[in-house]
């Protein structure tokens, strides 16, 4: 079958699925590798995750799809189950066709017994051979995969090695795999993560009363799903049970709730990406509210719209929120240096245009990667400066199509207000465009306050409106291709 006809509601980086025959290993293996995975802060799945039966099949393989690693775990019993057998076809597939990483372990039995189906593996082989002998020899073809791809004896175990050794190898060797040196592992090419991420950890420790939101909230291209992604996989380990949805619909979230549930988990973490529909987060809190999760459970949630924690249930939630700041100046010029000039330090003919980039960008990490990309292809400090001064009139696509998606999702009246911000009222006080505005037949004040919350607009301390260079840039192309917007009307 092929992998790519799978759709993964996973969206966790260190998502790990297990195939095992129970009857061998459950005890003596599985409780202590399942254990020191979520201690190492790997998410640990296996088809005991969900009820038996040929309707949860779809369900394992999504599972197996989604999941970052599979380990293979080859005991006396394991060929008597035609399910694990299926298991062990699909993710020698998904390696040979896209790259999953595996991990064979050799739970007391040796190479040869799997390789050549004799020993424990003859008996349940005959029948196969008998009764399906196009499948059997599939159920081959996946095994000797296995077996040549195996890492040496490094996950052979016989019965004179204690199960927490090798258990301890097995970790090992999973972090290593997965570039995970520890749980502090040095973030490279994400400049700037490790402070945000203390700032965000911080907010998810704070002790609440109930279940508490930590919103992580900016414009596009701030790096908030990262963001998100590293500090769920930073503490997920520190939870009963934890998952991590993106883009999600409903019977996804309800899914991985009633499944926590239904194992008994209390303290939750969730991490619920790109959340930008008050109606998610009121889903959200109808569901919570069924589960009774304790009040140590947290819930991160990536949105660019403050405004989704207003609906209906939000008040059962302490809500709080992380507003990603932009990169600083010598972060912006360590990315763009990574991203442009590989690493290395730009020659003295690229300090103007360099400069120039980075205050266009205005600390967006998003932009300034695309900016990067683009630019890294012009080995000419001139070809740099044409480029920059179109920018203003002709953005990035790549920058423009992530800002639009705030814009698109504005009604007639939001979308005629911001543009009135852009072009006449920057630098304005805000009470004073209200004012302009209302006169105008609009309603200034929601409509304000609601770009606002989803960053298309700014407020200074001196409370004038402003905007982020890029949208004002998105803004000018706006009404560069829109027949239906002038400036001329603007005005």
């Amino acid at each position: 079958m092929a992998p790519g006809v799978f759709s993964s509601s996973f969206r966790d980086d260190f998502l790990v699925f297990i195939s095992f025959r129970g009857f061998d290993v459950r005890y003596e293996l599985i409780g202590f590798l399942y254990a020191a995975l979520r201690r190492a802060g790997v998410r640990p799945l296996f088809d005991e995750d969900f009820r038996r039966g040929k309707e949860i099949w779809p369900e394992i393989e999504r599972a197996i799809v989604g999941a970052k690693m599979s380990i293979i775990v080859l005991s006396e019993n394991f060929a008597n189950s035609e399910w694990c057998l299926d298991e062990v076809v699909l993710i020698m597939e998904l390696h040979r066709a896209a790259g999953q990483i595996v991990i064979p372990v050799f739970f007391r039995l040796t190479k040869a017994v799997v390789e050549q189906q004799s020993g424990s593996f003859a008996d349940p082989f005959a029948i196969y051979d008998a009764e399906k002998p196009e499948k059997a020899n599939t159920f081959r073809a996946a095994l000797s995969n296995a077996v040549e791809i195996s890492d040496g004896d490094r996950h052979v175990a016989p019965a004179i090695r204690p199960a927490e050794k090798v258990v301890d190898d097995i970790v090992l060797n999973v972090l290593e795999k997965m570039n995970l040196e520890s749980l502090d592992a040095d973030y490279k090419g994400l400049v700037g993560i490790k402070p945000r991420m203390l700032q965000v950890q911080h907010l998810l420790d704070a002790p609440s009363d109930g279940i508490c939101i930590v919103s992580i909230w900016g414009m596009g291209g701030m790096g908030k799903s990262k963001l998100s992604e590293c500090v769920y996989g930073s503490c997920c380990g520190q939870f009963d049970g934890f998952c991590a949805l993106s883009n999600y619909e409903g019977d996804q979230l309800r899914r991985e709730l009633y499944g926590m549930r239904n194992r008994g988990y209390k303290k939750v973490l969730i991490l619920l990406d790109g959340v930008n529909k008050v109606q998610q987060i009121e889903f959200l809190a109808d569901l919570c509210d069924k589960v009774k999760f304790g009040a140590e459970s947290r819930i991160i949630v990536s949105t660019r719209n403050r405004q989704v924690f207003k609906g209906v249930g939000c008040e059962d939630f302490e809500v709080r929120t992380y507003e990603v700041p932009p990169l600083t100046s010598p972060e912006a010029h360590d990315l763009l240096r990574l991203v442009a000039f590989g690493g290395n330090s730009p020659s003295i003919d690229f300090d103007a245009v360099v400069e120039g980039v980075i205050k266009y960008a205005g600390g967006n990490p998003g932009a300034l990667i695309e900016l990067g990309k683009f630019l890294s292809t012009k080995p000419d400090a001139r070809l740099w400066e044409s480029k920059l001064k179109k920018l203003t009139r002709f953005p990035l696509p790549g920058v423009n199509s992530d800002l639009m998606t705030s814009f698109d999702e504005l009604d007639s009246e939001e979308r005629t207000i911001f543009l009135h911000v852009a072009f006449n009222f920057k630098r304005r006080g805000k009470e004073a465009v209200i004012a302009v505005l209302d006169a105008c037949d609009l309603d200034a004040i929601n409509g304000i306050t609601s770009l606002v919350d989803r960053s298309l607009v700014l407020v200074d301390r001196y409370d004038r409106l402003s905007l982020h260079a890029l949208h004002e840039a998105m803004a000018t192309e706006i009404v560069r291709k829109d027949p239906t917007w002038t400036i001329e009307n603007l005005r």
